[in-house]
């Protein structure tokens, strides 16, 4: 049960009570005061009623006097709605940290953020906005850490991005967004890794770019339909389990779909398939449509089959090898070679320093490499060549123009 106000201040007088009897100097009760004092604020305090629904800015200004119950509370017991009226700004809600079950913002005209949410970290079910036409990004929101079930983002006319929702890393539920007109990226979801039932990613026309790359697994069915500016899947490489079905329809500039490689190969890398029929896939327990998409997203052939002539390619690594501040042309002249061994060694230029190095990738896919200068002249060096000697040794052609010619290091 949560104390009250009373009840602190009966604690405290039974305490002065307790060690003034005992002849024990005053100095210790107020000490054990102030002790009990900082140990009873850090308790949830809950504001009532259980549940509440705001629509004006007094309303929200005058929240702690309304629903404080004769203090600060920072706990709303049930559900919050922000609705309509004249809202402008949250700041009277700033002593918050969790609402226990829904978090709700509907058709607001002129709530533009929601900062005065930024102690809020838990809500314990569903964070719901709708139709707010002035809300332009969820920054306010940066320290919610906990959505138990459910995120519905819909029909946001200025709603931008979703980069506040960052925290996030489990769904229990849904997520859904749906009709948000200038929304172009999702990359504040980028953590979300589970989904414990559907995602719909549905008619945001400014959408590019699908930023779910912690995403894993989807227990029920997944929806990402006419996005029209959608033109690639790559933030979902790591995707390899949909429970039901997956349909990805009617993103009319979507060519490329490599980011859905693992989820629709014939690895077995999840649990819930394979789907109905002959083609079903390893890693999706119902169907899978493919349909007005550009060419390269309507099959899954045209998916795992990226160069159209039988050739499966794996996802592609790209690491950066070696950069620098200082030199804006390091690598701009590069050689490549494959060692016996299956790892490439690359030779190249750092042109502003007068350097040769050699890189010895760590293995096939090179995420990691040692890099060594093998020689240092004076002057601009370029115009390199590699080739591996029958010892496994590299062999490096290039021109010196401290030297003023070819030289070939062994």
């Amino acid at each position: 049960m949560t104390p009250t106000i009373e009840d602190r201040k009966g604690l405290i007088v039974r305490l002065l009570k307790k060690y003034s009897a005992s002849g024990m100097r005053i100095i210790i009760p107020v000490i054990v005061i102030f002790a009990c004092m900082f140990s009873i604020s850090s308790w949830a305090v809950d504001c009532l009623p259980v549940d509440t629904a705001l629509s004006s800015q007094a309303q929200v200004d005058n929240f702690q006097e309304d629903y404080g119950d004769g203090g600060v509370c920072d706990t709303v017991p049930g559900g919050l709605v922000i609705e309509e009226g004249d809202i402008t700004n949250l700041d009277g809600l700033s002593d918050l940290v969790r609402v226990n079950t829904t978090l709700w913002f509907t058709s607001t005209s002129v709530l533009t953020n929601v900062d005065g949410l930024s102690n809020l970290t838990s809500v314990g079910t569903e964070l719901w906005l709708q139709n707010n036409t002035a809300l332009t990004n969820l920054d306010g929101l940066s320290g919610l850490t906990e959505v138990g079930e459910t995120i519905n983002i819909y029909g946001n006319a200025a709603l931008e991005n979703l980069d506040g929702l960052s925290g996030i890393a489990t769904l229990n539920n849904d997520l859904s967004v749906i009709h948000n007109t200038v929304l172009t990226d999702i990359d504040g979801l980028s953590n979300i890794n589970y989904v414990g039932n559907g995602l719909n990613i549905q008619s945001n026309p400014a959408l590019a770019s699908m930023g779910l790359s912690s995403l894993i697994e989807v227990v029920g069915g997944a929806l990402i339909v006419e996005n029209t500016a959608l033109t690639n899947l790559a933030g979902l490489s790591n995707w390899i389990s949909v429970g039901t079905s997956i349909w990805v329809t009617g993103n009319t500039m979507l060519d490329s779909c490599s980011g859905l490689l693992r989820l629709l190969d014939n690895v077995d890398d999840g649990e819930p398939g394979p789907g109905p029929g002959a083609g079903g896939v390893p890693d999706v327990g119902g169907d899978v449509s493919l349909i007005n998409n550009l060419p390269g997203c309507n099959l899954i052939d045209e998916i795992s089959t990226i160069f159209r002539s039988g050739f499966e390619s794996p996802l592609n690594t790209i690491t950066v090898l070696h950069d620098s501040d200082n030199s804006l042309s390091l690598g701009s002249s590069n050689s490549i070679a494959i060692g016996t061994d299956g790892t490439p060694i690359i030779s190249y230029a750092d042109t502003t320093l007068g350097a040769i190095l050699v890189a010895k990738c760590e293995n096939e896919i090179c995420t990691s490499a040692k890099i060594s200068t093998v020689d240092d002249p004076e002057n601009e060096v370029g115009g390199i060549s590699i080739a591996i000697g029958s010892d496994d040794l590299p062999v490096i052609a290039y021109h010196d123009s401290t030297a003023g010619g070819l030289k070939v290091l062994k």
